[in-house]
């Protein structure tokens, strides 16, 4: 049965504040390799951007993807399509464990490879081609994401490091405003910290198994040309099967638009008050395990 997380100390943080928050959900995983399902889950549905033909998926069919919902406590993200290199569900928080894995004996990316210049393993892919309109026109492409894993933090800077990419047209746009391209060896607590949380074993602050996720980024391509693209999304182990990882893709965002209701962890946007006390409990609660570690 699962448990609450300590995510529940965070809200009780912003009592300070003297906002008070209710208890945040679990978030819960459920498993599907409908690769129609899961493109339609993260496609904006008044976009002006139209799938062409069917989706690829590339995976293990049992496990490695999914939706999740809740998620605003584990990853930031309230619901969305997550791939793992292990089984999905065991996004789902509390973190009891600093190495979860799950062999999924599958191959794994040449495009991931090419990011990280090892092998890979137990990818888990989504791709597909879409145009703006009737492809007669342009446009710019936008998303929401976040990374999280298990090689967190004993293994950054190591061969270990999984790998995730955001490819459109044969190129990853998974970068950090500074033009820096996320992955653990690049977001962690020591470089580019402002865009990392740690979630270190049954101390964490988030309700998710991962023992790091990423900041809610957000993943750009503009000026497309009119005709037909490609978008690839990606996961994979490297180096070795173990210690999952998993890229998380907002529901409802890959749109020709920012989308203006996404508010990342650390974003100063409005928010309604609830909102607001979570908020500022997670900031604080950050804050202080920074300040102790």
């Amino acid at each position: 049965m699962k448990r609450h997380s300590k995510f529940t100390s965070l809200l009780l943080s912003a009592c300070i504040t003297g906002i008070i928050a209710p208890q945040a959900n679990a978030i819960d995983v459920t498993a599907s390799d409908d690769e129609n399902a899961l493109v339609n889950g993260i496609l904006g549905s008044n976009s002006n951007i139209n799938v062409l033909g069917s989706p690829t998926y590339s995976g293990s069919g049992t496990n490695a993807s999914g939706f999740f919902s809740n998620g605003t406590s584990g990853v930031g993200i309230d619901e969305g399509v997550l791939l793992s290199t292990g089984d999905a569900e065991d996004a789902e928080g509390p973190n009891t464990s600093e190495s979860t894995s799950v062999n999924n004996g599958l191959p794994g990316d040449s495009d991931l490879e090419n990011l990280v210049s090892n092998d890979t393993n137990n990818a888990a892919t989504l791709e597909f081609d879409f145009q703006f309109g009737d492809g007669s026109q342009g446009g710019d492409l936008f998303f929401n994401y976040a990374f999280g894993s298990e090689e967190y933090t004993e293994y950054v800077g190591s061969q270990f490091n999984d790998v995730f990419g955001l490819f459109v047209d044969g190129t990853n746009i998974a970068k950090l405003p500074n033009g820096d391209v996320v992955s653990i060896n690049n977001v962690n607590q020591n470089t580019n910290s402002q865009f990392y949380n740690n979630n270190e074993p049954d101390s964490g602050p988030l309700d998710t198994e991962y023992d790091g996720v990423t900041d809610v980024l957000q993943a750009q391509a503009q000026d497309l040309s009119p005709g037909t693209h490609t978008l690839k999304l990606g996961v994979a182990d490297t180096s070795d099967s173990s210690y999952d990882s998993g890229l998380a893709i907002e529901g409802n965002s890959v749109t020709d638009n920012p989308n203006p209701n996404q508010v990342p962890f650390e974003a100063e946007g409005t928010m309604g008050l609830v909102a607001l006390g979570g908020f500022l409990g997670y900031r604080y609660f950050k804050k202080r395990k920074q300040a102790l570690n």
